[in-house]
């Protein structure tokens, strides 16, 4: 009951008609709690999402309404749901905001929270290495971290982490093909694996019967394999998944926790190969723009990403454009395309000489975080997530100059005007 006290605070003391939102496992812990501090008589009512099972259902002696239906009597909102209260936080003030209803809304168990009303396991790990040091064995560590560009990169120090604290321990990192370049020349990975896909990795993972073999399992449990679409599970911390991760922090902090570590908050370091060279004339200044990631919701719209770059490069500026496929289309000899190049050690060379890098949130931009390169992400809500921060190291530290975000919108409300004086606040005065 203490955990609920600090969960809770005493902000419900001075409310009357309180409505709960929820009806799961979360919504459970509070009727007991209120039964003891003798308020269940502040409880308005019980609501739930408009379409779910739950409505018109006995809930602690409450009918179970649709949020719409009691807004008049109610003197607060708080979100019970344990899982998805920042999914439903957003739905209840979009409703409010568009009924020009103020009503305070609780968020019961957001990210301070999750801590304090449940238990995250975070020994997983350290208890698999004791088991281990204990049979005179050396551990041998699998990172299964396989898709995704940025969650490789923005994972480097979980490989550094498990060496410094275990020096004579064995690791092997998992990865795509793809990415093999990303984690080939760490110091921390002994060895690379290289899969075709997620489900590959995880078949290899649970075929280890070595007594030393310790999995780093960094995907949320549930994760659908880009290839064969086979369900992943990870049943460590399984309350992180999908719709849920971002709550717990950036990538790194997020995957070392499913994991089941503590909580890694390292910067991330990009490993050269020493033998890439950057394309770019030397001397040339310019800045790096990269406008198309892995998700469309991700992306800022083309014709926008044109007119940004036309209004640069008619400063006098050069860009220089990486990714898969070009977007920009400019006839200007200032304007350089590097879209051809996909070896993402070339690219990283390109990235660490430039100016500045613009761009949405990719891959590409935690190599720039490794970098502590100057730039202008274009950020905005993600899925839930209002304002993600995948990044730990330089762009979580200087969140405020590094990243725009579109304020709880889609990246793509975002102007030109807006995108276009940032960038040239950062340029150097060279011309």
């Amino acid at each position: 009951m203490q955990d609920m006290e600090k969960c809770y605070g005493t902000k419900s003391k001075s409310y009357k008609n309180i409505v709960l939102y929820g009806t799961g496992y979360g919504a459970e812990y509070i009727f007991p709690y209120f039964e003891t501090r003798q308020m269940l008589s502040q409880i308005y009512a019980v609501v739930d999402r408009d379409d779910s099972p739950m409505i018109g259902m006995d809930f602690h002696g409450y009918k179970v309404k649709k949020l719409s239906d009691v807004l008049e009597h109610t003197d607060v909102i708080m979100i019970v749901s344990k899982d998805y209260w920042q999914i439903i936080s957003e739905r209840v003030r979009r409703l409010l905001e568009k009924k020009n209803i103020h009503i305070p809304v609780i968020e019961v168990f957001n990210e301070e929270a999750l801590y304090k009303s449940r238990e995250i396991n975070v020994t997983y790990v350290d208890n698999k290495i004791k088991e281990i040091l204990k049979e005179n064995l050396i551990p041998h560590f699998y990172i299964l971290c396989v898709e995704s560009m940025g969650d490789v990169i923005a994972c480097e120090p979980i490989a550094r982490t498990l060496k410094i604290n275990v020096p004579n321990s064995r690791v092997t990192w998992i990865v795509k093909q793809m990415y093999l370049e990303i984690v080939k020349y760490n110091p921390f990975v002994d060895e690379v694996l290289e899969v075709s896909c997620l489900s590959e990795a995880s078949d290899f993972c649970n075929s280890l019967k070595q007594a030393n073999s310790v999995v780093i399992n960094c995907h949320f449990n549930r994760r659908a394999c880009s290839k064969t679409k086979k369900v992943h599970w990870n049943d460590i911390n399984p309350m992180i998944n999908e719709n849920t991760y971002y709550n717990y922090g950036s990538l790194l902090e997020s995957f070392s926790l499913i994991a089941g570590m503590k909580k890694i908050s390292d910067e991330p370091y990009f490993y050269e190969s020493g033998k890439s060279e950057n394309p770019i004339e030397r001397g040339k200044r310019y800045i790096v723009v990269h406008c198309k990631s892995s998700e469309s919701c991700r992306d800022w719209q083309c014709n926008k990403w044109n007119e940004l770059v036309h209004r640069v490069v008619s400063e006098g500026y050069y860009v220089v454009e990486i990714g898969l496929e070009p977007i920009i289309t400019n006839e200007s000899e200032r304007y350089i395309d590097c879209t051809n190049i996909h070896d993402i050690q070339i690219i990283a060379q390109v990235i660490k000489g430039a100016d500045i890098f613009v761009s949405g949130d990719s891959g590409f931009a935690h190599i720039a975080n490794c970098y502590r390169k100057e730039a202008i992400l274009l950020m905005g809500k993600y899925r839930d997530f209002n304002a993600p921060m995948p990044y730990t190291g330089y762009y979580a530290l200087e969140k405020e100059s590094n990243i725009m975000y579109a304020n709880g919108s889609s990246v793509h409300s975002l102007e030109v005007d807006q995108v276009y004086t940032q960038v040239i606040k950062k340029l150097p005065h060279y011309l």
